[in-house]
């Protein structure tokens, strides 16, 4: 009987045979057994088996009896049980290379069933040199120099203690720190020729990164070399979950190298990138990738960045339950420790083990296996991946040496196997970060009593060991120490608080982990600092601090200049006053800037301070404490699922855990999106509590008409939890209405803000039949050469003008014409044009009030600037350049749209960029501040692509890709808001089928079931259209009766327009087409369930051959409550282009 050295050993089908005569007289086997994890002999006792049943079948826990004996007397028999064993598996990582004389670490594992066995590894390094180490575990790392160039391939043996190996090799590239072609020596000097990166994405220190990101990095070189590229050289670690999986990009011939992560970042995640030295690019001129032509970076890059939190008001209300744990806690970290998709606990203790606390969605529960580790007394604890196997770690701190504990990746902890404590001193904090750029995770402690803070660097499995070159640096009573790129050079330096009236020491790092005193500005503060974090405070890019003091000292703010120079804020300097004793730093309120949470002891409450924007700090205006405790320290982490930032604190008495909380409205009128609201009509609103009617006005409660601006109008509260608003205009025929309702709303009794509610309404058309006549005034208006027109009441009369772009030589002038009401048009003589001799145009539906004085601006884009030009109410526009919108983003057609992403109740701004999304947040005033939120799709925005398709009251993002036919890949994809403006990628039902080319998207309730469904058209295919209808929540089906229409027509069509053309209720598609050599348009008529018929007759009139279409719009003219159509076409005559308007009025 053979067997694996596994545990434990299991006996099945074993066959005994009988060559003795039988008796029919009953007998018994009895069945030996074996101890686990070893071969030996099993002995049967008993009498041999019938003869009519020569074999018997049993295991090794069965007792087998027959009614048959023999007449011989009872006989033993017994056989062997044989270990096989199994030899390790092996894998000695990827090819590498490195520079000579440069340490290569190499991370090998391996894998072996026999759990007893002693392991020994011996490497051939392939420069004549070998190594053996003995007691090596399933993941270890050693370290090797190489003194000549060459390729080398590296051989990795590991055997276990019955002698079975197994083996694993890979080549190394070892090349001079200045590579060159041969033919061509004098190549790097002459070209100044260096790898090193310059830009990269997210941006470093950046707060507000959206959960739907990737990593990029761009390069001075092209032609990176992509196997270079992998997860040892570009290193991606989460504070929530540690080293994260994910997919690596390269495009030969390319500057950037990208990652996308297996999972959506979560809300407060701190994400820190490297990018090694490992990297490499081929030299200018070279044809292969080998020794000469491969160009390292010197250094290596670190940064690191913040996702952003939504919604929340930073009012904390207990959680249910409100507590866990008994007391004697020293300090916190929260992190998913058992990978189930939410925040657990470690708590360390002043005098016990520390404890293990996960998070099952509702409540902190021990862990069931190993609900403690370690002892005490612990001062401080640090998670983080520090063996690189996908899970967090802890790192333990105290009066003596740190300890390491490793996960296992269900939030078991056990101490580390070779290297368990590293240190020994009088700790106060340990900190984790890439302090030398390898990758892996190093610790940095900050000790007190005029002790040194030490530096140790991580050998890639958890084994700390002292900075080879500088182990310790300052001396003082240090309290707290943080990790960060402040001066602005892609490495981590430390700032050090103190207390004893000592000041902060800032220390930078040389890229290897070497710390040395800012050469400028070393020391900033002074006083009795307990903790120190670091984080954009003023949203300009750099890392600022904030301290906590105690002994009734205030907190305060410096503001680094991004060298690494701090100064206090210069107006608001400080903040609380009390005995801090911890801070944590997330944005509370979802404004979109970091606010701070601050820990006292002495039974003092923590306190809530809302950032203003620019670093300044006052106390937010919901009750700005909560708790009271002899508090030790809190953290920050989405705890209950809601995308906001809620709070853990530790005290000397248990656990708190506090949650983030916000009002919310419960149901509108009219009720969901794309609902049609009376001309005349009133919007209401419905609240989960009562509410504050002092609150609700004009900036809190905003009406955005596409066709008018914000609108004016009056408030009434026919109950406490209601608001109904009436405008002072009726509302314009098929205009498109986003109601904002904002966090400035309040709840009555607990001054709670509301969680931000957008909804999405269309104005009642009133009569029409789809049958045009001309408005023969039409001919006087000139649009000249350009297809850039759009509607809109500009000067407050209540019809909708026109606004022009004309091209006169190299100059674009754009036109404001004036409505009479009745369908004629003038040019504004208030207004001369608007001239830019930058290439500007305005995409259409480019116009909005963006800020918020109830009439429609205008912006403009060139790929030189940016503008907004202001309407002052009557037409007459003032320019606003905006200087930080990108180039690129802001050119074309479509490529941008207005909405109200974080339900402020102003219009923000998305954009579609290079291989991403770009979103800027309006100041309410008109004004984009830096930075946007990049969003790292690879999208196509269709117009008007922002609406709520899930019903859950803020704006998401419809975008699309667009390319061959591939069976089951989406072709439209919805970026799902979590209130807040920070998105992920949701599959929602759309897959290609039938769908080749994608032209034209459209969006609107074509079944009226209040939700908003999508209409879209492929090219030069059948079925060329197709309607999806929404299931309420987001999730999109073919309509099951029609899903389709225009049948067997091979016609591209370049916009649909979804209009009620005909007054009954129901979106109808305007389908404009190109059929050579015209363009022309023709009507499909909605029945009100989404299923379309054709009346093409109905708009004949637009079908003449010898005009060429170039744009129209849709409004009502004439005043009369219907649709129209401004159509802008051209015609080719007498060897030239003539540029004409044609007004067609329904009838």
């Amino acid at each position: 009987v053979l067997i694996s050295d596994t545990l434990p050993i299991l006996l099945t089908d074993l066959t005994v045979t009988s060559t003795l005569p039988l008796t029919p007289t009953g007998h018994a086997w009895a069945v030996g057994s074996l101890p686990p994890g070893a071969g030996g002999i099993i002995t049967l006792t008993g009498h041999v088996s019938p003869a009519l049943t020569s074999e018997l079948t049993f295991t090794n826990t069965a007792t087998i009896s027959t009614p048959i004996t023999d007449t011989q007397p009872a006989n033993n028999t017994s056989f062997v049980v044989s270990e096989v064993n199994l030899p390790p598996v092996v894998d000695a990582g990827p090819d590498a290379s490195a520079r000579v004389g440069q340490p290569f670490v190499l991370s090998a594992s391996f894998t072996d069933p026999g759990l007893d066995d002693m392991h020994t590894a011996e490497i051939a390094w392939g420069d004549g040199l070998t190594e053996t180490i003995p007691g090596v575990t399933s993941l270890f790392t050693v370290t090797h120099v190489y003194m000549t160039t060459g390729v080398f391939t590296v051989t990795l043996w590991v055997t276990d203690s019955d002698g079975g190996q197994g083996t694993d090799s890979f080549s190394f590239l070892v090349f001079e720190p200045t590579s060159y072609v041969l033919y061509l020596p004098l190549l790097k000097n002459f070209f100044n020729e260096s790898l090193s990166v310059v830009d990269v994405s997210p941006t470093r220190n950046n707060p507000l990164v959206s959960q739907q990101t990737m990593l990029k990095a761009t390069y001075n070189l092209r032609e990176i070399i992509s196997d270079t590229v992998h997860s040892e050289t570009f290193v991606v670690q989460s504070s929530l979950t540690g080293r994260l999986a994910g997919t690596y990009y390269y495009s030969w011939g390319d500057d950037t190298v990208s990652f996308v992560p297996d999972r959506p970042f979560e809300p407060g995640e701190i994400i820190q990138a490297t990018l090694t030295t490992g990297i490499g690019s081929k030299t200018y001129g070279c044809d292969e990738v080998t020794l000469p032509c491969i160009i390292h970076p010197d250094f290596p890059t670190v940064w690191h960045f913040q996702v952003a939190s939504a919604g929340g008001s930073g009012f904390m209300q207990p959680a249910s339950p409100p507590s866990f744990g008994s007391g004697d806690s020293s300090d916190l970290g929260l992190g998913d420790l058992d990978l189930d998709g939410d925040w657990d606990a470690v708590v360390t203790k002043w005098n016990s083990p520390a404890e293990v606390w996960l998070n099952d969605g509702n409540q902190f529960t021990p862990h069931p296996v190993g609900p403690e580790f370690g002892t005490g007394p612990n001062v401080a604890v640090v998670l983080g991946d520090v063996d690189r196997d996908g899970d967090l770690d802890a790192v333990l701190a105290g009066p003596g040496a740190e300890s390491v504990w490793l996960n296992d990746g269900v939030g078991n902890f056990s101490s580390h196997p070779a290297s368990p404590t590293f240190g020994a001193g009088i700790s106060r904090d340990v900190v984790l970060g890439d302090v030398d750029g390898d990758g892996f995770l190093d610790a940095v402690v900050a000790n007190t009593n005029g002790e040194p803070e030490t530096v140790w660097l991580n050998d890639g499995t958890g084994g700390f060991v002292p900075h080879p070159e500088t182990p310790s640096f300052g001396h003082g009573a240090s309290t707290s120490v943080a990790l960060g790129d402040v001066d602005s050079d892609f490495d981590l330096d430390l700032v050090v608080a103190n207390e004893n009236g000592e000041p902060e020491t800032m220390w930078v790092n040389d890229g290897e982990g070497n710390f040395a005193l800012h050469p400028t500005t070393p020391v900033f503060g002074g006083g009795a600092s307990q903790a120190l974090a670091l984080a954009d405070l003023d949203l300009d890019g750099d890392l600022d601090a904030a301290v906590a003091n105690t002994g009734d000292e205030a907190e305060t703010v410096w503001l680094n200049d991004g060298n690494g120079m701090f100064s206090a804020h210069p107006t608001l300097p400080t903040f609380g006053a009390g005995n801090s004793i911890a801070l944590a730093i997330g944005d509370l309120d979802g404004d979109h800037d970091l606010d701070v949470v601050v820990a006292n002891a002495g039974n003092e409450p923590e306190t809530v301070w809302l950032n203003d924007g620019q670093g300044g700090f006052a106390e937010a205006g919901v009750p700005p404490a909560f708790g009271a405790g002899s508090s030790t320290a809190l953290a920050l982490g989405d705890l209950d699922g809601d995308d906001d930032l809620d709070v853990v604190v530790a005290n000397e008495s248990g656990e708190t855990v506090w949650t983030n909380e916000e009002m919310h409205v419960v149901s509108t009128s009219p009720a969901g999106n794309g609902s049609i609201v009376a001309l005349n009509g009133s919007l209401t609103a419905h609240f989960d509590r009562p509410i504050n009617p002092g609150t609700v006005h004009a900036g809190t409660f905003l009406v955005h008409g596409f066709l008018t601006g914000v609108y004016a109008g009056s408030f009434a509260f026919p109950a406490n939890d209601t608001v109904v608003f009436t405008p002072n205009e009726p509302f314009k025929p098929g205009e498109t209405l986003f109601v904002s309702l904002t966090a400035g709303i309040r709840s009555a009794a607990q001054n709670l803000p509301l969680s931000s509610y957008v909804w999405e309404l269309r104005g009642e058309v009133l009569g029409g039949s789809g049958s045009f006549s001309p408005n023969p005034q039409a001919a006087t208006i000139d649009f000249g050469n350009m297809s850039d027109f759009d509607l809109g009441d500009f000067d407050q009369d209540g019809d909708l003008d026109v606004v022009t772009q004309k091209n006169i030589n190299a100059v674009e002038y754009t036109t404001l014409w004036v409505n009479d009401g009745l369908g004629n048009y003038s040019v504004n003589p208030a207004q001369d044009p608007l001239a830019c001799e930058a290439s500007c145009s305005f995409p259409n539906n480019n116009l909005g009030d963006m800020d918020n004085d109830g009439d429609l601006d205008i912006l403009q884009t060139s790929y030189f600037d940016k503008r907004i030009w202001i309407n002052d109410g009557n037409g007459v526009f003032s320019l606003i350049m905006l200087e930080n919108l990108d180039a690129y983003s802001l050119l074309f057609a479509y490529s941008l749209q207005f909405g109200d992403l974080d339900g402020d109740g102003d219009l923000d701004i998305v954009a579609e960029d290079y291989g991403s999304l770009k979103i800027w947040f309006n100041d309410g005033t008109g004004n984009f501040p830096w930075p946007p939120v990049v969003i790292a799709v690879e999208a196509i925005l269709p117009p008007r692509a922002l609406h709520d398709f899930d019903q859950d009251g803020d704006l998401d993002i419809l975008w699309l890709t667009q390319g061959p036919e591939i069976a089951n890949i989406p072709v439209m994809m919805i970026l799902k808001n979590n209130g807040s403006g920070d998105f992920r990628v949701e599959d929602v039902g759309f897959f290609s089928g039938a769908i080749a080319f994608l032209s034209s998207v459209a969006v609107g309730d074509l079944d009226l079931d209040a939700d908003l469904d999508i209409l879209l058209s492929q090219n030069l295919s059948s079925p060329p259209d197709q309607v999806w209808l929404n299931d309420g929540t987001g999730h999109f089906t073919l309509h099951p009766v029609i899903p389709g229409f225009r049948e067997g027509e091979a016609h591209w069509v370049d916009y649909f327009h979804l209009l009620d053309l005909e007054g009954d209720g129901d979106l109808d598609s305007a389908v404009y087409m190109c059929a050579q050599p015209a363009y022309f348009t023709a009507l499909w008529v909605n029945d009100g369930t989404g299923i379309f018929t054709s009346q093409p007759s109905l708009l004949d009139c637009l079908n003449d051959p010898s005009k060429f279409t170039l744009a129209y719009q849709s409004g009502d003219l004439d005043g009369d409550g219907d649709l129209d159509i401004l159509w802008h076409y051209q015609i080719y005559q007498s060897f030239e282009f003539i540029y004409k308007v044609d007004i067609y009025l329904n009838e």
